[in-house]
């Protein structure tokens, strides 16, 4: 993992240190944004996303800025289906997986069918927001995404998240399927919707919390389409 992944941790820890230390003021510092969380829907006949938007407890002039970015990251899901709602079932959740002054890491989750189709598909997604530079993160920014990575990952030196429907076993049979360099190449465009139908599409996404990194990765429909497992901060 990049040496700068542990530093951000670290200085976030002491930015907060030092702003708690501080005269309560008016105006917002970078590290005082305080904020909470509600539910919006994208909702057409039988298409149902739900998605956070922030609200600031003070005015802050980014809100609407990272609110137009979740909302346009979560109605990406569509893509899957050619953007079209014709014929399509979709309805789609999410969990809140991070909430601080630093970092929005949200998660999604949902079923979409197509009239016709021989299976509905479990639909699993990610939306990670840096909130002082208003920018998504996405793993291959706080990941070394090399050759060691990889290997330790097809190792299977990782913890099973308890959602996970596969095992271990099965994970690895899917991560097996590639080669190193194939591999490398797919964690390197995780966290993405923009690339779907292209060689640059990519069936991983990562959310972040305190203490791990969960990376979601393709499986059989069978064991649930999709699994996550866990990274610590010494994997």
């Amino acid at each position: 993992m990049k040496g700068k992944f542990k530093l951000w941790f670290l200085i976030m820890i002491l930015l907060l240190m030092s702003s708690c230390t501080k005269d309560s003021k008016e105006v917002i510092s970078s590290l005082d944004k305080s904020y909470s969380v509600e539910t919006q829907i994208i909702a057409k006949g039988d298409i149902t996303i739900k998605y956070p938007q922030i609200i600031f407890i003070k005015p802050n002039t980014g809100q609407k800025s990272i609110n137009e970015m979740i909302k346009e990251e979560a109605g990406k899901v569509m893509r899957y289906y050619d953007n079209s709602a014709e014929g399509l079932n979709l309805e789609i959740d999410y969990q809140i997986q991070r909430q601080d002054e630093e970092m929005l890491s949200i998660q999604y989750a949902g079923v979409g069918y197509v009239e016709g189709a021989a299976h509905p598909n479990n639909l699993f997604y990610t939306t990670n927001i840096n909130l002082q530079e208003e920018k998504l993160i996405r793993l291959k920014n706080v990941v070394e995404i090399n050759r060691d990575f990889v290997e330790k990952q097809k190792a299977g030196e990782f913890k099973m998240a308890e959602s996970a429907g596969a095992t271990k076993e099965e994970i690895l049979s899917y991560l097996n399927m590639y080669t190193t360099e194939e591999r490398i190449e797919r964690f390197k465009n995780a966290d993405s919707l923009d690339n779907i139908g292209t060689d640059k599409q990519s069936d991983i996404f990562s959310y972040f919390t305190a203490d791990f990194i969960g990376i979601s990765v393709g499986v059989s429909h069978a064991t649930g389409d999709h699994a996550e497992f866990l990274l610590g901060d010494k994997d």
